[in-house]
Order: C-alpha cells, then sequence, then structure tokens
C-alpha cells in the first residue's frame, strides 16, 4: 500500500502485519516511514525536505512520536525516522482502530433509539401536559434503584483489579458517578404528585407489581449480560445504558409541571449529570485501552445490540403505561387492591 498524500500520516499497526511498498512488513506495535529516498527531494510523507521518512516534531502531540529530533544517520536508500508509541498517548489512536469502531456503532443504534414511539408520541409532544408526559416517572423506580445496585455490585470491581485494566478503572469510576442520581429521582417523584404516605406492605404491592414488572425485569436482563461477561463487553453495555439515558435526559429537558417546576431526575439536571460523565470526557483520551480483535468487536457489538433492545422493550413499557394511567393515587389503589385480591384468591 502507498503512504498517502498528507502532511503527516500515521499509521499504527494495531495486530497483525502490515506491509508497505518500498518498505519493510510493519509488525503489531510497529510505525511507519516512507518508501522515498532521502535524497530525492521533500518527502511526500512529512514535506520535510531532509527527510526520507515520516518526522513528527516533539511539539507535536500524537500517539506516534519520535525517539530523537534529529532523522537517524544511514547509508540505505530509505532514511527511515524511528518512532515509537508513547502509553499514556497512544488511546486516541488505538480507540479509532478498534474500541472507537463499538462507540460508533453504539452511536447509530443511538440515532435509531430516538426514532422511538417513546419520544415523538410522549416526550416530544407539547400538546400534552408536562406532567402526562412524564408520568411514566414512578415506574422506573425499580430500574433507577436497581441500576444503583448493578454500578456497586456487577460494574465495580476491586481496586487491585482496576489497575490491571485500564477499561475496568474507567467502569469504576463511573460507577461512583452514578451513586447520587437516583435521589434526584425521589425528590421528583413529589413533584410528579406521584409521593404518597402508606404502609411499606402497600408500598412493595406497587412496587413490585404487574404495572412496574418491565423496570424490575430490565435491570435483571442487564445483571445476567453482564455477568462472567468480559471488561470490553461490559464497557460496551454501559457506554450504551449511557447513550440511552443522555437521549432521554435530552427530550426531557425544558418539560414544565402544572406547578411551573422542572424536575431535577427527569430534566435538565441530569441530562447536565450524564453529558458530563468521565468516561465520555477528554480525559479518557489519555488512557490507554486495548485493542479489540474482530472477534471481541463483534462480541461487543452484540452486547450493544442486545441493551437498546431491551431499552426499546422498555420504553415501548413507559409509553403504553402514561397512555393509560392518569391520576397516580387512582393507580395506586387500583395496583394495591389487585394485590390483595390476589392474596384472598389465594387463601381460599
Amino acid at each position: 500500500m502507498q503512504l498517502p498524500e498528507a502532511p503527516y500520516p500515521h499509521l499504527f499497526v494495531p495486530r497483525g502485519t502490515v506491509d508497505l511498498e518500498g518498505a519493510d512488513t510493519l509488525v503489531a506495535g510497529g510505525a511507519v516511514a516512507s518508501p522515498q529516498p532521502a535524497d530525492s527531494g521533500s518527502c511526500r510523507a512529512c514535506r520535510d525536505p531532509r527527510v526520507g521518512g515520516i518526522r513528527v516534531p516533539h511539539d507535536l502531540t500524537h500517539p506516534l512520536q519520535p525517539r530523537s529530533d534529529e532523522t537517524l544517520n544511514g547509508d540505505t536508500s530509505t532514511i527511515e525516522c524511528y518512532l515509537r508509541v508513547c502509553r499514556k498517548d497512544v488511546m486516541i489512536f488505538r480507540m479509532e482502530l478498534s474500541v472507537q469502531q463499538v462507540i460508533d456503532y453504539i452511536e447509530e443504534r443511538r440515532k435509531i433509539y430516538e426514532n422511538h414511539d417513546f419520544f415523538a408520541r410522549l416526550l416530544d409532544d407539547e400538546s400534552l401536559s408536562g406532567d402526562k408526559r412524564l408520568s411514566w416517572g414512578p415506574t422506573v423506580i425499580p430500574f433507577i434503584m436497581g441500576y444503583s445496585d448493578l454500578n456497586k455490585y456487577v460494574f465495580r470491581k476491586s481496586e487491585g483489579e482496576a489497575k490491571l485494566d485500564p477499561l475496568q478503572e474507567l467502569l469504576n469510576a463511573h460507577t461512583y458517578e452514578e451513586d447520587f442520581h437516583w435521589q434526584w429521582m425521589l425528590t421528583d417523584l413529589e413533584k410528579l404528585q406521584a409521593d404518597r404516605i402508606m404502609p411499606l406492605s402497600d408500598s412493595a404491592r406497587i412496587l413490585w407489581g404487574k404495572d412496574f414488572q418491565h423496570s424490575r425485569r430490565l435491570c435483571m436482563e442487564l445483571a445476567a449480560l453482564a455477568v462472567g461477561a468480559p471488561t470490553y463487553a461490559v464497557f460496551a453495555m454501559v457506554e450504551a445504558i449511557e447513550a440511552v439515558s443522555v437521549t432521554i435526559f435530552t427530550h426531557c429537558r425544558g418539560i414544565i409541571l402544572q406547578d411551573g417546576r422542572e424536575c431535577e431526575f427527569f430534566g435538565t439536571k441530569h441530562y447536565l449529570a450524564e453529558a458530563s460523565h468521565s468516561i465520555k470526557s477528554p480525559e479518557v483520551e489519555k488512557t490507554s485501552l486495548p485493542t479489540l480483535d474482530d472477534t471481541q468487536r463483534e462480541e461487543s457489538r452484540r452486547m450493544v445490540d442486545r441493551v437498546f433492545s431491551l431499552f426499546d422493550d422498555w420504553s415501548r413499557a413507559l409509553l403504553r403505561f402514561a397512555l393509560e394511567h392518569d391520576e397516580h393515587d387512582r393507580k395506586y389503589k387500583r395496583m394495591i387492591q389487585e394485590s390483595r385480591d390476589l392474596l384472598q384468591l389465594c387463601s381460599d
């Protein structure tokens, strides 16, 4: 393959080998050198008239760095500028070749998810009141509280394990950032007029009733997917969940309730928190991440597909609940009575 016409073309070989015309075979971890002789004018790769190989100045921030600012002397027709890969900077380039492909796929699936009826027929329908558009809020309690436990007991690993795995370090940091979000949801229940004083037994009848089963099941499905999965697949799962979360709260922003207030969890405050997580920050680009092979990348894509499939079903259940029910008090009374009737039936 020919080197492209560009001021600084950088080719890093993440795995396998690459054959370059006029140059030796490159193996995993190698970097390119231009096949153009040094005495034939400017290098077409870096435009440097003194160098017949790719030359990257020290002041250029890039995962491929020169071992020295001067081209190595040699009497061969191809003078190579030897490059090394700096561990602290390599993540950007490796992500572009491996993990980034998974992240790009997540974005493709996110755009498809954003066309879900949950958004068009509910969250984005300004003909409905703000209270109606968010009337599904109480039904996500089992998932939100369960997701908090997933972060603590499934996604998070010990410090010793995390130190050996850059991806796990990112996941661990992310789990701590998610620790407090559920408290905003509890505050919003009062704003949504969905917070009622009742016996603990009645609360259990509601939370474990059939109307909330979609949120309980989602949490269990995610736990089943994550347990025993390799870190890169769990990383893909969490990235996909975050993509869903940001999409939902993007559409929740600015929804004003009947009393003129905006929710915290179901509103701008939560959106800003989700969008600023460290797993999405520029600091992540300084972390060395592993390269995925084709099998690992395909496994990650399957994980992403399954996550979005689960959230498609979940969002469909949220939409159905919101369109079929109105006043929270009435819903709660019905759910409690159905549970008591079932108990009576079993007793008879």
